[in-house]
């Protein structure tokens, strides 16, 4: 009974939005949707659900399918009572958002404990029960949207699952024979099956459970033990590291045939059935970054160059000729799948051909084109129409395209090592260094074929130490081979140093407060009440930025990008510091940026100062510069990706929440909020960026596997230093 209040309670969860958006769009006073609210409300919990069943699996395997069938009523209590209670729209998103978790985290419990109590012949029928109890659960919600306020509603709901809670406790929910089996529990295991198959004595199920004691034990012991056929008593994988042990058992349990078929099966029913209805289009950026570091690997960073600008070609075409907004909008998404899928392609590269001293620079010039791009794409907004914008873009990937075709693009010298293309390597090393000959690159190719032959061969046999010709590992499952593969390279330390560092300084970067305020920097500039026309001030960032590229072209060199990060992110918060107080002190609190009717009369150039300097400092990071060469060759690619993703992500985030964060806190608290970002990502750097300038990708790559230090030596941070 208790699975199938669980299920009630999903029901009236997913349809809750449906009673709530109606009252509260655009409604008077001060708990109302506005038409993006609204949305964000309708769809939130199916964003969170997937984390809470992603949860469920593991907490239903460590706890049990009874304790699990209480613990996951308590996100929908929390849920409930805070609906009820709701004093404004975060107070419904937060309760929306774990309503969607605890849905999540119902799935596995449910589904578990009704196919593992269910006798073969009455499961399919008990399986449809709960999906009964689930149209029951969408329907009450209806109803009582029609009878009652949607706060009663709520305080309704939450009988439901203290209603399933209270029947754990009192024992009408036993636990499952077969998890029971697994924890070593017989005797509480024949006892629930007798109850199970209503209120039996143990002669009756006799046989039944004979057959789950024999099922069980051929689940006991170590599973890779199991799968190596090796007797329990020699295990020792208890000794390997918690993530690779994790990986393995996952590779195990979870990649073989009796798990990917029947998930096959079902992953695509559910597409098929959900589809059938409506087809969502939402590529993002995220997406295409991930994409680009296994694009890349698998055919070079050449042709990847070459590659990565078909989608931007179609994208560009498709607004050329854009006939309906859903044209423009698939454009647009094209555009930023492109956009991610060049990540790993554009850092790779630079960071691979250039030599140690020049890599910083080189890896600056990048920003300054990406500067570039956005003060042209501003100067043709204002002269042509976009349309005739787009097909004058149209000119750059083709021109990109061309480069690669004739040959002005070679491929880097260790991707072509790694394919064993001896000749074609120095023949493109001796094209980079400036057409030179072979005896004038000679020292350096002989030290990149000396790094090629460490990365030659099954990477598998490389972390096992076992010897090449007694490689057996791509006889191995595919699926099993990949995971296996992506366990050593890249969650090894010589890959999650460098992508943490990575991860965190875009996190840094991006949410010390020029990033979050772009798409509506017009009317901050108007909130702030800055001594000129806000959109004078929007062309300014811009030139300042391209200027800010420049300058960090010529000083990388001699100050170093450590020097320069610290001293970026740093300023930043200073800013960021100066422009809370500002508007703390001087503007109403009436001001917000997003209704014009508020802005100040009076200017000042104060704010309009600190602003510049804010994209100044924020110009001067060297994040990108950081990432094109901070990774391995095995990980370089596809880490790059991971870590271009990431910043996308926490863009959105950024630029999705200024607005959450002005309206609750005003223009002080936002900035404000920057400014703690910027003083932690400060901090952060100075302890853990190492000083990467002038040297090599392998003094790089042996730092962060911890057999060399090239942290800034200074006398502060050698007091948190292991001394040796």
């Amino acid at each position: 009974m208790a699975p199938n209040l669980l299920l009630l309670d999903l029901g009236m969860a997913v349809s809750f939005a449906t009673i709530v958006i109606p009252d509260l769009l655009n409604a008077p006073g001060s708990l109302s949707f506005t038409d993006n609210e609204a949305s964000w409300f309708g769809s939130l919990s199916f964003l969170t659900q997937p984390f809470g069943a992603l949860l469920s699996g593991p907490l239903v395997d460590y706890v049990g399918r009874k304790r699990a069938t209480f613990l996951v009523n308590i996100p929908h209590v929390i849920a409930w009572i805070l609906m009820y209670f709701a004093w404004n729209v975060p107070t419904l998103f937060i309760g929306n958002a774990l309503l969607g978790i605890g849905t999540g985290i119902m799935e596995a419990p449910i589904n578990s404990y009704v196919g593992e109590i269910s006798e073969p012949s009455v499961r399919g029928a008990l399986c449809t029960v709960t999906q009964l109890f689930l149209s029951i659960g969408i329907f009450a919600m209806y109803f009582l949207g029609s009878v009652v306020t949607w706060r009663v509603a709520a305080i309704i709901c939450i009988s439901i699952p203290f209603t399933s809670m209270l029947l754990v406790v009192i024992g009408a929910v036993p636990d499952t024979p077969v998890w029971l089996l697994s924890q070593g529990r017989e005797k509480d295991a024949l006892k629930s099956l007798c109850y199970l198959r209503g209120w039996t004595t143990a002669d009756n199920v006799k046989e039944e459970f004979d057959q789950l004691v024999v099922y069980s034990k051929s689940l006991d012991g170590c599973v890779i033990c199991w799968k190596e056929k090796r007797e329990e008593s020699q295990c020792d994988h208890y000794e390997m590291n918690v993530f690779k042990r994790f990986f393995t058992k996952f590779n195990i349990v979870m990649l073989c045939k009796e798990t990917l078929r029947p998930l096959t099966l079902t992953m695509l029913y559910f597409t098929f059935v959900v589809m059938s209805g409506l087809t969502p289009v939402k590529p993002n950026m995220p997406f295409g970054a991930l994409l680009s570091g296994p694009l890349v690997d698998y055919v070079g960073r050449k042709r990847a160059t070459f590659l990565v600008n078909i989608p931007h070609v179609i994208a560009w075409i498709l607004m050329y000729f854009a006939w309906n907004v859903p044209t423009l909008f698939i454009g647009n998404a094209l555009l930023g799948i492109g956009t991610g899928i060049m990540e790993a392609p554009i850092n790779s590269y630079v960071g691979e051909i250039s030599e140690p001293s020049v890599r910083g620079a080189l890896c600056t010039v990048t920003q300054l084109f990406l500067s570039i791009g956005i003060f042209a794409m501003y100067f043709l907004g204002s002269v042509v129409t976009w349309r005739v914008a787009a097909i004058i873009c149209i000119s750059i990937p083709f021109t990109s395209m061309l480069l690669v075709v004739i040959g002005a693009v070679p491929d880097t010298p260790v991707w072509l090592l790694s394919q064993g293309r001896e000749k074609d390597a120095l023949k493109s090393l001796c094209y980079l260094r400036g057409w030179t000959t072979a005896d004038n690159v000679k020292e350096e190719f002989d030290q990149l074929v000396v790094y090629s032959k460490s990365l030659d061969g099954c990477v598998i046999c490389w972390k096992e130490k076992r010897e090449e010709s007694q490689c057996d590992h791509y006889e191995m499952n595919v699926f099993k081979r990949f995971f296996t593969k992506f366990n050593i390279v890249m969650l090894c330390k010589e890959t999650l140093r460098p992508l943490t560092l990575t991860m965190l300084y875009f996190t840094f970067v991006v949410m010390s407060g020029l990033t979050p305020v772009k798409p509506n920097m017009v009317n901050v500039c108007s909130a702030f009440g800055m001594a000129d026309d806000s959109k004078n001030i929007v062309v300014m960032v811009g030139v300042i930025t391209l200027i800010a590229s420049v300058v960090v072209i010529g000083i990388i060199k001699s100050v170093g990008k450590r020097k320069l990060g610290i001293s970026s992110m740093f300023g930043s918060a200073v800013c960021c510091t100066v422009l809370s107080i500002y508007a703390q002190a001087n503007l109403a609190d009436t001001v917000s940026s997003y209704d014009p009717k508020t802005f100040p009369e009076e200017k000042s150039v104060v704010p309009l100062i600190f602003f510049y300097l804010l994209t100044i400092f924020t110009g001067f990071n060297v994040s990108w510069v950081i990432l094109g060469e901070v990774f391995p060759f095995r990980s370089r690619a596809s880490a790059q990706g991971t870590g271009a993703a990431w910043n996308y992500v926490v863009m959105f985030i950024g630029s999705k929440t200024f607005i959450d964060l002005e309206t609750h806190f005003r223009l002080a608290g936002a900035f404000a909020t920057y400014a703690a970002f910027a003083y932690l990502g400060s901090i952060y750097l100075y302890f853990f960026m190492p000083e990467t300038e002038g040297k090599s990708l392998q003094e790089i790559e042996s730092y962060y596997e911890g057999r060399l230090r090239i942290f800034a030596d200074d006398w502060f941070i050698n007091i948190f230093k292991k001394k040796k």
